[in-house]
C-alpha cells in the first residue's frame, strides 16, 4: 500500500470506524465496516494511479428497530485528494470534526453541507429505502 492509499484508508477509517476485509489493488480499495454501531456495510475506493481517492461509494444497511432495516447507500465523488488532506489538516480540521458529529447525530443532510464546505471534498450525495421509505440528500 502506497501512502496516497494508505491515507485513503486512514480517512475512510476516521468515518465509519472499524475496516475489515481490507482487499488493496492498484486502482481500488475495497473492504467491509462497522459505522458507530449503527451502519454495517462495504465500501469501495477507486483511486487514481499514483493511488489518490477519485471517488468512493458505501453501501451498507441500518437497523432502525429490531429487524427492521433501511438500505443506504453513499455516493461521493470528484475528491481532490491533496486539497482535502491539506484543508482538514489546516483551517478546516473544525469543520471536518463538526461534521463527524452531525453525522454521530444522524444528522445526514447537516453532515453533507458541512462535509461540503471543505475544500476538495467534491460531491456527496446518500440514499436510504426500505419499509416503504425513499430519502434522498444531496
Amino acid at each position: 500500500m502506497n501512502k496516497h492509499q494508505s491515507n485513503s484508508v486512514d480517512l475512510l477509517t476516521g468515518l465509519v470506524g472499524e475496516i475489515d476485509d481490507l482487499e488493496i489493488s492498484k486502482r481500488e480499495i475495497s473492504g467491509s465496516f462497522d459505522m458507530l454501531d449503527m451502519f454495517k456495510g462495504d465500501f469501495e475506493i477507486t483511486t487514481n494511479k499514483k493511488g489518490k481517492m477519485k471517488e468512493i461509494a458505501l453501501s451498507m444497511e441500518y437497523e432502525y428497530e429490531e429487524d427492521e432495516f433501511l438500505r443506504v447507500e453513499v455516493e461521493w465523488d470528484g475528491i481532490k485528494q491533496k486539497k482535502f488532506d491539506k484543508a482538514i489538516r489546516g483551517k478546516y480540521e473544525d469543520a471536518f470534526n463538526k461534521s463527524i458529529d452531525l453525522l454521530a447525530q444522524q444528522d445526514i443532510s447537516g453532515f453533507i453541507d458541512e462535509f461540503e464546505s471543505i475544500p476538495g471534498v467534491g460531491d456527496l450525495s446518500a440514499e436510504a429505502w426500505g419499509n416503504g421509505l425513499n430519502i434522498s440528500w444531496n
